[in-house]
């Protein structure tokens, strides 16, 4: 199976070499090259993975074999894909070279640069028509505009029109001067205003520090003045409360308590 495969390569890679020769179309030959080249890759990996591994000298002489053809493959390839860069290179020389190149003595040149010119003088034309007609139209508009902007003049002589209309117009300017000022006025004032009351605030917080300063100030002295008369009270008990407190209670208490007796023995039935 092997030397068939082998066989099978060398004569594509002959024919190859023969179509070389002849000098056939070289997309084609890059075509065929190319799939030669695939065809080897995926022989030689799918090959030397099975029984060439085992065996040395088969292994070494599809290598070498393998390696010759897949040379010769790129090498052709590489040969007609800088064969079909050339070729595109050319026609595109070509190709400028025939839209640059004019020969303009002859009649041929001389019929279709005045058919060009006609066309263009035609175009331009057509378009200065439009233009106009275009322009005319925005008058009229920017006219409809002006009149009702400005409100209905007169439909008197000229003279009462353009009087109106300078007197609406010298209005118009009166009216818009005066919003403008009221407008500053108005302005100056809510800055003023703003400005006032920024102060006034101020000032507010201003006598509020100072209200609590001075009342954290009577804080610590009331502090420091109950501070003084708990320690006077705490020395006063200590001195009070001696041993002729204590002999004062215990009497109270025998009085107390014999009173009680008394009472009891006195008044049986209650």
């Amino acid at each position: 199976m092997s030397d068939k495969i082998q066989e099978r390569l060398v004569n594509i890679a002959s024919e190859l070499d023969e179509r070389m020769e002849s000098q056939e179309d070289p997309f084609l030959m890059y075509l065929l090259n190319n799939k030669q080249d695939k065809n080897i890759s995926f022989l030689r990996r799918s090959k030397l993975k099975g029984d060439a591994i085992v065996n040395s000298e088969l292994l070494k002489s599809w290598q070498l074999k393998f390696s010759k053809l897949e040379y010769a493959s790129k090498s052709n390839k590489y040969k007609y894909l800088n064969k079909l860069q050339k070729e595109y290179n050319k026609l595109q020389e070509e190709s400028k070279r025939r839209r640059l190149t004019v020969d303009f003595d002859s009649n041929e040149a001389v019929d279709t640069v005045r058919d060009i010119a006609e066309d263009k003088i035609e175009s331009i034309a057509d378009e200065g028509d439009g233009f106009t007609s275009s322009i005319e139209q925005e008058d009229e508009g920017l006219v409809q505009l002006r009149k009702r902007l400005l409100g209905g003049l007169n439909d008197g002589d000229g003279t009462n029109a353009a009087e109106s209309y300078n007197k609406t117009v010298e209005n118009q300017i009166e009216e818009n001067e005066g919003l403008q000022n009221g407008l500053i006025e108005d302005m100056t004032k809510l800055v003023s205003s703003l400005k006032e009351g920024a102060t006034a605030f101020q000032n507010a917080l201003d006598e509020d520090k100072n209200v609590l300063g001075a009342a954290e100030i009577g804080m610590q002295v009331a502090s420091k003045s109950l501070t003084n008369v708990s320690g006077k009270l705490k020395s006063y008990d200590r001195k009070k409360l001696g041993y002729l407190f204590y002999v004062c209670v215990s009497i109270f208490m025998v009085l107390g308590l014999f009173t009680t007796f008394i009472i009891i023995k006195l008044f049986p039935a209650l």
